[in-house]
């Protein structure tokens, strides 16, 4: 097991010539949506899926977006996480360009629930719910899948107003969020 702090977390070298999904979001925080979207990318032919948070919006949810995470990768097989880009402060194309040089014997594909993220540099999958649409970056590919239970936007919100919004949330990370009373502030 490869074990760099701040590189990748709870994962075994790659063969050569494996693919990875780069599966970039910002995890803040990882919701049944991000569960169920690594889920339908696992389905994809890939050998490797890699969560990989971007810096939150705010600098001291870093620590706990890396836990919440991580605790996510538990429940899928196949999954692990790399948080180059929260540590080093640098969005889709610095971590990929990170993953590049790290291991260039294997091919990334970006994969993401947002376009905002989107790399212009690599195949890209793009995940959406239902009947969402949105712009897809020339070369992307859609994922479908589809949403039963939507999570709301403001889900942070609702937790702060003391909702329980354990329902958008696996187990794990919804009572890691309520043991740290995260998004209460």
């Amino acid at each position: 097991m490869m074990q760099t702090k701040g590189d990748l977390q709870n994962v075994k070298a790659p063969a050569d010539g494996d693919t990875i999904i780069l599966f970039a979001d910002c995890f803040d925080p990882p919701t049944l949506d991000h569960s169920r979207a690594a889920e339908a990318l696992l389905l994809l032919h890939s050998h490797w899926l890699w969560l990989c948070p971007l810096p939150p919006i705010e600098p001291k949810h870093a620590e706990h977006v890396r836990n919440m995470t991580s605790v996510l990768t538990f429940d899928l097989k196949r999954v692990s996480t790399c948080t180059v880009a929260l540590d080093k402060r640098v969005g889709v194309d610095g971590l990929l360009e990170w993953a590049q040089k790290r291991f260039p014997k294997n091919k990334f594909v970006v994969a993401s629930m947002r376009e905002a993220v989107f790399s212009r540099k690599t195949t890209t999958l793009c995940v959406k719910f239902g009947s969402q649409e949105g712009v897809v970056p020339p070369g992307g590919t859609i994922v479908p899948l589809d949403k039963y239970l939507p999570t709301p936007a403001d889900v942070k919100q609702r937790i702060a107003s003391g909702s329980d919004e354990s329902r958008h949330f696996v187990r794990p990370v919804w009572d890691y969020i309520q043991k740290r009373r995260l998004y209460r502030e």
